[in-house]
């Protein structure tokens, strides 16, 4: 049974598996090898909601954040809207959180897809892993398919306006 926990504490085991590093990239092929199956549609409506998420992006061949932190958090109501915001700070910097922008969600099948209105993308999708110290996104389609694009920080119930970031190293 999937709970609701912060992450936050687990963050520094994840340095060996998901890092901002181009070496150290996580494709599904890695996380399938380790065992880990994609979570099923209803785990992923449960656990997204009604609440908020916040995580981080990672490098993956396609998208390089090796000299900046890239920080999201999105509520997911009930009624299949989306408030997402992105952050970003360059090394040693104060976190930016302008980006601000209103969606929609769904599952299809085993994966979590999403459509934004400020883009012409829609429906990106993305296979959800628990590897019992974090949830890891990975895209299933576009640029990124077939790699861990983000990891799941913290969840809290609720829409939670939450900018806890500070400066980063």
């Amino acid at each position: 049974m999937l709970s609701k926990l912060s992450l936050a504490p687990t963050l520094l085991l994840l340095a060996g598996c998901v890092t901002t590093g181009s070496e150290n990239y996580q494709s599904i092929a890695d996380l399938q090898s380790k065992g880990l199956t994609p979570l099923s549609g209803e785990e992923i409506t449960k656990l997204l909601t009604g609440n908020t998420l916040v995580g981080e992006y990672v490098t993956t061949p396609s998208a390089n954040f090796e000299n900046k932190k890239n920080k999201w958090m999105e509520y997911y109501d009930v009624n299949g809207t989306t408030n997402y915001r992105y952050c970003e700070a360059q090394k040693n910097k104060n976190w930016d959180c302008g980006k601000n922008v209103a969606g929609a969600w769904h599952v299809k099948e085993n994966e979590l897809c999403f459509s934004y209105d400020d883009s012409a993308i829609h429906d990106r999708c993305f296979q959800i892993y628990n590897d019992q110290s974090s949830y890891l996104i990975a895209a299933t389609n576009f640029k990124s398919a077939g790699y861990v694009r983000a990891r799941i920080d913290k969840i809290s119930d609720g829409f939670v306006e939450d900018i806890p970031f500070s400066t980063h190293p």
